[in-house]
């Protein structure tokens, strides 16, 4: 396994010899922020709603290709990706491009609700009342166990914490301090592109994938008043005994690693700091934290976050600035819910 020092120097390694990346990402934040395509998006995404069975998405990419009349977002069932909706700012039209789903429609077949083809094809979406009606339908299922989506388990399980994340008041919400970064400041979840391909970070692999690399899980802010600070939080579905929390996380480290990089990055880290939802400038002094996220279990690690007194390991990242590791155990049907104690978050109980 390589250690997390290792993990943090092959990135900072990588983005030194491909620099790209630079006016990249300054071309992302200034395309989106500084040019109209800001106000497109808040005033396209006030044309219509969303029943609360699905959440809607808009990566960057997208928000980049928006024109002066048209915006695109990602429609997702429990994280699957069935529909992309169209929204026509000047005709205020909403139009609506649905995708069949082979896990949703076995699901739909189990419990024989619908007819599959009706999940797929164009019309407007103030008139897919049936297309509405057959989500409904299939998440009182799910929700009365008489079906269930068995692929993609870990996008489903961030599409239920980005929800319940994203909850205004405590109530219901099972971490408290935490707040998904969205686009815009919108009820629009987005994924943090990265141009790191990190997924065998565990084994000290991490390539430069330019355009195609990975996306951040969750990144969220965490703590409260001058003590929040930005989280890389990754997502495992259940507890691998070849994949176990401590090495997991270093794919998280490896990302963590990217976004202090661009923060400090002369041509668009004030930028970013601001679209992650932090006032004034980045700090001189900046704290990140790099978290774990996965249902309980009897043989997860629980000290691999700390040193010999029990606080949380500081990595240097250069300079003052530190990550933070820390890990997130949900609550499962046999264990509760644990936190590491140094994370700025606690259990809404």
């Amino acid at each position: 396994m390589a250690t997390y020092e290792d993990t943090i120097e092959k990135v900072k390694k990588l983005l030194v010899n491909n620099q790209e990346w630079k006016n990249r990402y300054a071309g992302y934040i200034d395309d989106i922020i500084l040019s109209y395509k800001s106000e497109i998006i808040k005033i396209a995404r006030k044309k219509f709603n969303v029943p609360s069975q699905f959440t809607l998405h808009m990566s960057v990419s997208k928000a980049t290709d928006v024109t002066k009349n048209i915006v695109k977002f990602d429609l997702r069932y429990h994280g699957h990706n069935v529909a992309c909706l169209k929204v026509n700012v000047n005709k205020e039209t909403v139009e609506i491009e649905a995708v069949k789903n082979n896990d949703i429609i076995s699901a739909i077949n189990k419990d024989a609700i619908f007819d599959e083809d009706k999940l797929e094809g164009k019309s407007n979406w103030n008139e897919a009342s049936e297309l509405r009606t057959i989500y409904a339908k299939l998440e009182e299922s799910i929700q009365n166990s008489k079906a269930q989506l068995t692929k993609n388990k870990e996008h489903e399980l961030e599409s239920e914490l980005l929800k319940n994340f994203s909850k205004k008041s405590s109530d219901g919400k099972i971490i408290c301090n935490i707040k998904p970064v969205t686009m815009l400041k919108e009820s629009l979840f987005f994924q943090m592109p990265t141009p790191l391909k990190a997924s065998n970070a565990k084994s000290g692999i991490i390539e430069y994938s330019a355009e195609k690399g990975g996306g951040i899980d969750i990144l969220a802010r965490i703590g409260s008043g001058r003590n929040t600070h930005l989280a890389i939080i990754e997502l495992k579905d259940k507890y691998e005994k070849n994949e176990p929390p401590e090495k997991a996380i270093c794919q998280a480290i490896a990302y963590a690693t990217f976004i202090r990089e661009l923060l400090r990055s002369k041509e668009s880290g004030e930028k970013w700091w601001s679209f992650f939802g932090f006032g004034g400038d980045v700090p001189k002094s900046l704290k990140l934290f790099a978290i774990i996220a996965m249902p309980n279990s009897k043989n997860a690690n629980k000290n691999f976050v700390y040193n010999h007194d029990y606080d949380g390991i500081n990595l240097s990242l250069d300079g003052k600035d530190k990550l933070e590791l820390g890990y997130i155990y949900l609550e499962n049907a046999d264990l509760p819910q644990e936190i590491s104690k140094n994370l700025p978050l606690k259990s809404n109980s």
